[in-house]
């Protein structure tokens, strides 16, 4: 949840004048749809025939395998895609809901959420099998209804930008805590070893020793 307030924070800078309402299409192509990993395949391709790509909107589909992060600004979103198993829908760092299908190539609207409060928000979708695994998932288009604003040619950079930094500022906090746990825990290993190091073992007497020399004298009796 944290992360995402913060991820919503630094996307902030993309600044608005509200106006009337529009919807914005985002086809499977959209630089402002991130993958995580890369699609396993694009359609149309050697997998996709033309007949196929004729059902999707642009003629065009993306197999994601992995998480699918959706930064928009707006009131409400519109997510078509299919799957072979069941896709969650996090919004803002919240469950919201799921879709379950047999047939990855059959697209439909899998989710759609009208009730938000207009402003920035992240969509994020994961798809999982009934064994539990990664399902890879089809994403189509989205469609999400915003306000246009004055400065609509640099909203959708403004947004992923803000995203993209605030996913590289976590990932470099992340690293900095490891590395100083790693330092700590070395410094109470070093001060442990020079407390021994300082005590005059050689003067202690060895009970073992000692335990061993008297068996032995009792042997000789």
């Amino acid at each position: 949840m944290r992360i995402f307030t913060l991820l919503l924070g630094l996307a902030s800078i993309a600044t608005m004048v509200y106006g009337r309402l529009v919807n914005i299409t985002l086809e499977d192509t959209s630089p402002q749809i991130i993958y995580t990993v890369p699609p396993l395949h694009r359609c149309p391709d050697a997998t996709c025939d033309a007949a196929s790509a004729a059902h999707f909107s642009n003629g065009t589909s993306a197999t994601a395998p992995a998480m699918v992060i959706i930064p928009f600004s707006g009131s409400a979103i519109y997510v078509h895609l299919g799957v072979n198993g069941s896709v969650f829908f996090q919004l803002d760092g919240v469950y919201v809901g799921q879709y379950y299908n047999t047939d990855i190539n059959d697209i439909a609207m899998a989710y759609n959420h009208t009730s938000g409060s207009d402003g920035l928000h992240v969509l994020t979708i994961i798809g999982i099998t009934v064994h539990e695994t990664v399902a890879p998932f089809q994403i189509d288009y989205v469609v999400y209804t915003t306000e246009e604003t004055s400065g609509s040619s640099n909203h959708t950079t403004a947004i992923v930008g803000g995203v993209l930094g605030g996913l590289a500022f976590i990932a470099l906090a992340w690293l900095v805590m490891v590395l100083v746990r790693r330092k700590q825990k070395k410094d109470r290993k070093a001060a442990r070893g020079s407390w021994f190091r300082s005590q005059n073992w050689k003067d202690k007497p060895s009970i073992q020793m000692e335990g061993l020399d008297a068996a032995a004298a009792r042997e000789g009796d």
